[in-house]
């Protein structure tokens, strides 16, 4: 931890061109009330970036997309990622995640996590609905993302919003050389 925020302070200042553009609607997104939760949206800032691994394996119940490294990569070299925070307001802890990237030829999820105790309670369905919003503000023509071939919720999730499968990558993920599924959902009105 204290050589990351060492990396923090000498990092130079990443432009996050989107998340930029972005901010006013987030800053807007009203609170998720659930029964006696409730959860508020946020655009992650670079102290939440060692959160991301945990997150994850949390997740994913241990399987690995990315490293820390891959994490720490994309937040300060890539100015079109995008992460978006949810955070339970009882105790401030963050829950769940949505991130991936905006480009003028389409948008591309990376990453939909929720942690497994706030599992089943529509956070990602929220979140993906907040990205489809996204996607359409920032007129992009197609989103896309990988799924692993094992993942039936998360499928189940991205077919129900209209995604369609586009292809398959063999052996994509180095931690078990599971397949993925390439689903991509083209964007009215782009």
């Amino acid at each position: 931890m204290q050589e990351f925020i060492r990396r923090i302070q000498n990092a130079r200042q990443v432009n996050h061109i989107i998340m930029d553009r972005i901010r006013p609607i987030i800053d807007e997104e009203p609170l998720w009330s659930r029964s006696d939760q409730s959860f508020s949206i946020r655009l992650a800032k670079a102290e939440d970036v060692p959160l991301f691994i945990e997150l994850e394996n949390d997740a994913y119940k241990g399987f690995h997309a990315w490293t820390q490294q891959d994490f720490e990569h994309d937040w300060f070299r890539n100015p079109y990622c995008v992460y978006i925070l949810v955070e339970d307001t009882t105790n401030k802890e963050v829950v769940a995640m949505i991130s991936g990237r905006f480009l003028a030829k389409g948008a591309h999820i990376s990453h939909l996590l929720v942690r497994e105790k706030y599992q089943n309670q529509r956070l990602g369905s929220k979140l993906l609905d907040l990205w489809i919003r996204l996607a359409e503000i920032e007129e992009v023509p197609i989103i896309t993302l990988e799924v692993r071939e094992s993942n039936t919720i998360a499928q189940n999730l991205y077919y129900g919003q209209d995604f369609k499968k586009h292809g398959i990558k063999e052996n994509y993920y180095s931690d078990n050389k599971e397949t993925a599924f390439l689903l991509k959902r083209e964007m009215p009105n782009a």
